[in-house]
């Protein structure tokens, strides 16, 4: 059986003769109208469209869509415009190579993005060189030691809920440290989503959007999340029966740029107690006086079960009162405040203040500011 063509199958198929066009004859008439029916013949037939008056278009071109606007106006010589049509088409190729389909608005997808600009987000995070990074070095270093002491431990990052402010995690061989996250808000996909500031421990930072960087760390066979350090078993191990959790001690580094506060930032710590969140009681410390109104980076905290947490606090306070820093600031309303709870002292300090609270023998201790953490039965 012979290879049907194209034509062929729709010859069969045209029960109503949709594709049986009959040209139209063209009409022509005397004087200027006759000249005007010539001239768009003849313009026609040589780029099968009618001439065009936009700009940028010939000005013989455009004079000539002048003409054809103008008599068009009159109903008589109007009828007479409207029989002069290009040849019409004899097959499914003519139809479908027509150069005015270009035009067509069903061609045209005016409010649908084309697959390629919808898959892109609305904004890559770039990395450059963070101008600040001195301030952060402090931080970097501290989660080294305290993983070099198990004090934290590096998993697998499992979901997108773990990236908050504070928090620390491994993004291609790199530590990563989230220094900011913004306000909460919809993406276009309906998605809750915020722009974050994170620091790498290479000296430069990135302000990618939330989701983005928890992809980064999804497909980063090697992505992973720096937990919150821990400290004792009575503080951190799982309670028991009948315990209740009754806050965290907190130590945190200030990020400041007040050069007087800078210059001693690294060295000095502040000792908090908390019945919430540790992250969230630093997330507003840009307006609290007591984290001297600059952001604040928690580096090490206790979970406490059964404890009273202002006696606690009171007692660390006490201990460290030798190495108390005299700060005075002023707040947002021009009044002096002097913030008593930070002090020269380092993570492994107070950490070694909350074991012997919790083994007993902190009540033979004292801190010598040049010999640190003494007990008097050593001696």
């Amino acid at each position: 059986m012979p290879r049907l063509r194209m034509e062929d199958v729709l010859a069969d198929a045209d029960e109503f003769g949709l594709l049986a066009v009959e040209a139209r004859a063209t009409v022509t008439s005397g004087g200027e109208a006759g000249q005007v029916l010539g001239e768009l013949e003849r313009f026609i037939a040589a780029n099968g469209r009618p001439p065009s008056s936009e700009a940028g278009t010939p000005i013989a071109e455009r004079l000539l869509a002048t003409k054809a606007k103008r008599l068009s106006a009159d109903p008589a010589i109007g009828a007479l415009l409207l029989p002069i049509e290009p040849t019409p088409p004899t097959s499914v190729d003519d139809i479908l190579g027509d150069d005015l389909l270009d035009d067509d608005p069903i061609f045209n997808l005016t409010h649908v993005q084309p697959r390629e600009v919808q898959d892109q987000p609305d904004y890559i995070g770039s990395r450059k060189p963070c101008a600040d990074f001195e301030r952060f070095r402090p931080l970097f270093e501290a989660v080294a030691t305290d993983l070099g002491a198990k004090r934290r431990e590096v998993r697998k990052f499992a979901r997108e809920q773990e990236i908050d402010a504070g928090q620390f995690f491994i993004q291609k061989g790199m530590m990563a440290y989230v220094a900011e996250a913004g306000e909460v808000f919809q993406d276009r996909l309906g998605n809750r989503n915020r722009r974050l500031r994170v620091i790498y421990d290479n000296g430069t930072e990135s302000d990618p959007l939330l989701r983005s960087f928890a992809s980064l760390l999804y497909n980063d066979e090697n992505g992973r999340r720096i937990t919150d350090p821990v400290a004792g078993p009575l503080f951190t191990a799982e309670p028991d029966d009948g315990d209740v959790q009754t806050g965290h001690i907190y130590v945190a580094r200030t990020l400041s740029k007040d050069q007087h506060i800078a210059q001693h930032g690294r060295h000095m710590v502040k000792i908090g107690v908390t019945g919430g969140d540790v992250h969230r009681r630093v997330a507003d410390a840009v307006n609290d006086p007591t984290f001297l109104l600059a952001p604040a980076a928690i580096i090490t905290s206790f979970t406490l079960f059964n404890v009273n947490r202002s006696r606690l606090e009171g007692l660390l306070h006490r201990f460290f009162d030798p190495v108390r820093a005299d700060i005075e600031i002023t707040d947002r309303f021009g009044k002096a405040v002097r913030p008593r709870e930070w002090f020269f002292a380092t993570p492994d300090h107070i950490t070694e203040v909350v074991r012997r609270i919790q083994d007993g023998s902190i009540t033979r201790c004292y801190f010598d500011p040049k010999l640190g953490i003494v007990d008097t039965a050593s001696r």
